[in-house]
């Protein structure tokens, strides 16, 4: 995606309409990286194609209500929900370890057509590892769960 950092109203707008030009190929999408302003902007995109609010499943609020197989949903992993011990420089030590988000993507009700993985920026340095070995599968159940489709 082309994306405009340093131009907030025009990244956004940029960011919605190249979302909704890959959404109406068929394809699902992931967006990685950035902030949770790319989770709107695909939310916006998923609900100009299919005309439809389209609910977002946070991985880390459970598992959502009864939907149905056929409901469009959007997946919204936000990797700073990790417990302390996944990341190299703790702040907290509460949250969730890679294995408790991969099963909670993996039970996400409805067809999961879009995901946003976003909020772990690793550190810069040799201690990065396990961020990015813990992002790296979540990642991967994502993608398998997008590739699901309906669930």
């Amino acid at each position: 995606m082309n994306v405009f950092p340093l131009e907030p109203d025009k990244h956004f707008s940029a960011v919605v309409s190249q979302c909704e030009a890959v959404l109406k190929t068929g394809a699902r999408m992931v967006l990685v990286g950035g902030d949770s302003g790319g989770l709107k902007a695909l939310g916006i995109a998923t609900q100009k194609v299919t005309g439809a609010d389209v609910p977002v499943i946070q991985v880390t609020g459970g598992v959502a209500g009864q939907l149905s197989h056929a409901q469009p949903v959007i997946l919204s992993v936000d990797l700073q929900e990790l417990a302390g011990k996944w990341v190299s420089h703790p702040r907290r030590l509460t949250g969730m370890s890679p294995a408790q988000m991969i099963a909670q993507i993996d039970t996400t009700p409805g067809n999961v057509t879009a995901a946003a993985v976003f909020g772990l920026a690793p550190a810069l340095d040799d201690r990065g590892r396990t961020e990015s070995c813990a992002a790296l599968a979540i990642l991967q159940a994502v993608t398998e769960r997008l590739e699901k489709g309906a669930g």
